[in-house]
């Protein structure tokens, strides 16, 4: 595919959004193929043991042609713990704390060929696969958007990190005074010579997300967050290098657009996956009322809305014609890009979409609605589960394709 420059790039969604193309039939749909799993691994809850978790902050899969290793990030207790795939613990890595190979607050895990690195509210801490420290990135806290800290979303195999800015809510909708902010930049920190630098990778549409709402004796307005408008979704992958950015408020009911972006700007492949249209039904429409009207309500001590404050929030709710697809992806090392719908009639409904130009067949996987998924390889998709008193457990499912011919 011929690349696309950044500010080529930026008016496609324009274009899209002005197209009369929306399917008509199942004919012009996305072809899916239908896949299920099947209990494989598990492991957790082991009262005299290791596989113990805290709090399963994300899962991470290696394979080679030795064995499957599987990294567990806990984020309750700091520490990265290495399994084999029938939970066989080989190694503790990390604890609490602001030193070399330690980590605060740990949100994110990411494993590579020949490395992993974790990500906390401060820095990127890269181990061998065999959890040996490497070393530590750090972003100088100085580096914002207009005044605003960055969240570190990726670091790149370049030392660049992919960063969004972060806003607070107030600001977003407009309640302070200024013009609401429709748009952020995801933006790329990166060595210039001794210093640092910033560049702007992508656009994410807020539009609509967030709105002010007055409330008789409030100074400043509430914010009411919209149900059936979703920002766009973006995602640093540090295995390939690249971002990927996913669209649904300017294409059409039923599509999402998804794009990959290198590190330059430019535009890797991009796909429109359509799927049928859900319609938003009446009673969902009156059930959200309901629930933010009470909620808007109990800010001055009633328990039941007015109908004053009902019509107000109804008239304030975006209702579009038809669910979203989705609330968000996941960039999975497998390269393919999931996502959960956002409205099914099936629970635990998740599309896995390949990483290239094309109109093909992508995989609908029913999965167990309690079921998390994290991770995938060629036959398993990894995540965790919690039970009923609270206790996590990590998975690994078997992937079942579909039957040729039933």
């Amino acid at each position: 595919m011929r690349p696309l420059r950044l500010a080529a790039w930026l008016a496609m969604p324009i274009l899209v959004g002005c197209s009369d193309d929306a399917p008509e039939g199942g004919s012009e749909f996305t072809p899916v193929q239908d896949w299920v799993t099947e209990p494989h691994y598990e492991f957790g809850d082991a009262m005299e043991g290791d596989a113990v978790f805290g709090s399963v902050t994300d899962v991470n899969v290696h394979a080679s042609a030795e064995m499957l290793r599987v990294y567990v990030l806990d984020g309750r207790s700091a520490e990265v713990t290495i399994w084999t795939a029938d939970g066989t613990l080989i190694r503790r890595v990390g604890r609490d704390g602001p030193g070399p190979g330690e980590f605060q607050r740990p949100v994110d895990l990411a494993v590579l060929q020949d490395r992993f690195h974790v990500s906390d509210e401060r820095r990127f801490t890269t181990f061998g696969l065999d959890g040996n420290f490497l070393r530590t990135d750090m972003v100088p806290p100085s580096m914002s958007w207009r005044g605003f800290r960055l969240r570190h979303e990726a670091l790149f195999a370049d030392g660049s990190v992919v960063a969004t800015p972060i806003v607070p809510t107030r600001i977003m909708a407009g309640s302070m005074g200024d013009d609401p902010v429709d748009v952020l930049p995801a933006v790329r920190v990166f060595r210039e010579g001794s210093s640092w630098a910033l560049d702007t990778l992508a656009v994410i549409s807020y539009r609509n997300w967030v709105v002010p709402f007055r409330l008789p004796g409030e100074t400043l307005p509430a914010n009411l967050t919209q149900e059936w408008v979703v920002p766009d979704s973006f995602r640093g992958d540090p295995v390939s290098g690249h971002a990927i950015v996913a669209r649904m408020e300017a294409a059409p009911p039923g599509t999402l657009e998804l794009i990959e972006i290198s590190p330059a700007g430019d535009t890797v492949w991009t796909r429109q996956v359509r799927l049928p249209p859900v319609p938003i039904a009446n009673d969902e429409v009156e059930a959200v009322v309901h629930r933010t009207a009470a909620a808007f309500a109990s800010w001055g001590g009633d328990s039941i809305p007015s109908q004053s404050l009902r019509r107000r929030v109804r008239g304030a709710i975006v209702v579009p014609e038809a669910w979203p697809v989705t609330r968000g992806i996941r960039v999975m090392s497998n390269g393919e890009i999931w996502f959960r719908a956002a409205k099914s009639d099936v629970p635990g409904v998740w599309y896995a979409v390949p990483r290239a130009d094309g109109d093909g067949p992508i995989r609908r996987i029913t999965l167990p609605e309690w079921f998390n998924p994290r991770d995938v390889t060629e036959t398993h998709v990894w995540g965790e589960r919690r039970d009923e008193l609270g206790i996590e457990y990590v998975v690994g499912r078997r992937l079942i394709a579909p039957v040729p011919g039933v």
